[in-house]
């Protein structure tokens, strides 16, 4: 998705100038393990525009295979506007309903390039856009263990783009299926009723992941 981030320090109400980038907690990955020489690809849908021809151009710069992406003419990029300062919460604005990525749909994917990769990763985030991007998701998933390939889940709850009692019920198909969990304190709190980490991470591994990471900001993991 897009990125509209403001001038460091000013709040959203009072930002005058704005740095246009891209976001998306997919695409940061991608980004990451292609500059560590990693073969790398990433799917889904960015509308017929600047964004989305920005996002694509982007990727492509940095060494990932945009060439599963769809370009939706009948939807807008998804898009992501927020301040940055650091001695207070930023403020985010999500711009991603009836987005070019919320009409993620199954058949946007493709199993024969899934099963050639060695690891699949997977968000909440895609998955809470909408049904037809869940459905995407699990097929994605699905596709992968079929295939005997890693899947990674990050749960990245986002509790501006859903209500917080919503998301276990959501991302229980993708927690299930799962190889490998790397999720925040507050959120395995959320989706295992524990905020003991200990207590957290074994309800992930009885629900049959072989890893579990449990992230705790500044304390590390």
């Amino acid at each position: 998705m897009g990125l509209l981030l403001a001038e460091p320090g000013r709040p959203l109400e009072h930002a005058d100038v704005f740095r246009r980038s891209i976001a998306g907690a997919e695409s940061n990955v991608a980004v990451g393990l292609a500059r560590l020489g990693h073969r790398v690809g990433w799917f889904g849908r960015v509308g017929d525009d600047a964004f989305g021809h920005t996002v694509l151009r982007t990727l492509r710069g940095e060494g990932v295979d945009v060439s599963r992406a769809r370009v939706d003419p009948a939807a807008s990029t998804g898009l992501i506007v927020r301040d940055c300062h650091p001695e207070r919460a930023i403020e985010v604005l999500y711009h991603r309903t009836g987005s070019a990525g919320s009409r993620l749909a199954r058949e946007d994917v493709d199993p024969a390039w899934i099963g050639s990769a060695r690891l699949l990763h997977v968000t909440g985030v895609t998955a809470a856009l909408s049904p037809s991007a869940l459905d995407a998701c699990v097929a994605a998933v699905v596709a992968a263990r079929s295939a005997g390939v890693t899947v990674s889940f990050d749960p990245n709850v986002r509790r501006k783009l859903l209500a917080a009692d919503r998301w276990p019920a959501l991302l229980r198909p993708l927690t299930e299926r799962a190889d490998i969990v790397l999720t925040g304190l507050d959120e395995a709190e959320l989706l295992t009723g524990s905020a003991d980490r200990a207590v957290a991470a074994r309800r992930f591994l009885d629900l049959g992941a072989r890893l579990v990471v449990v992230k705790d900001g500044a304390k590390g993991a």
